[in-house]
């Protein structure tokens, strides 16, 4: 069986899934965040990661992504600035994870407005969809955020 681990980083807690194919959430772990900074939460997400994908041989991970409330770049897997953290540099998220879960791929990272967007389209409310329009608003950039998909 061939899955997915995405991770969900908000700005009060984590969120690690394992996923199939068809969106069923196999494996679902959330951990706390008090101390949001880097040298907490980088442990944090390893620790998380590591408990949700117990049950899993990385083998079955064909796919693992993470969605950051902020502004990234997913091209180098690094967020550019996460203003509700405090974040105003880079950090490399991505390698990060790759390296210590052992995984045998790229760790795709994007903003988390656009990854659930993206989520609704595939699995939700937008599935089956041709065009797809998804307004959040959240607390994160003080902004609402506008995606659509196609």
């Amino acid at each position: 069986m061939f899955c997915y681990l995405g991770i969900d980083l908000g700005g009060s807690h984590a969120t690690a899934i394992i996923i199939d194919i068809d969106g069923t959430v196999l494996e679902k772990n959330v951990i706390d965040i008090h101390d949001r900074r880097v040298s907490t939460v980088l442990p944090l997400l390893t620790s998380l990661c590591s408990a949700t994908l117990a049950n899993f041989s990385r083998q079955q991970i064909c796919g693992a992504g993470i969605a950051v409330p902020g502004n990234v770049d997913p091209k180098k897997g690094c967020t550019r600035y996460l203003p509700n953290f405090g974040w105003l540099d880079t950090v490399p998220i991505s390698a990060h994870l790759k390296d210590s879960l052992n995984l045998p791929m790229t760790v795709r990272m994007r903003n988390d407005g656009r990854c659930a967007a993206l989520a609704e389209y595939r699995y939700g409310v937008g599935k089956n969809s041709s065009i797809f329009a998804m307004l959040t608003l959240g607390t994160g950039n003080n902004c609402s955020r506008f995606v659509e998909c196609i």
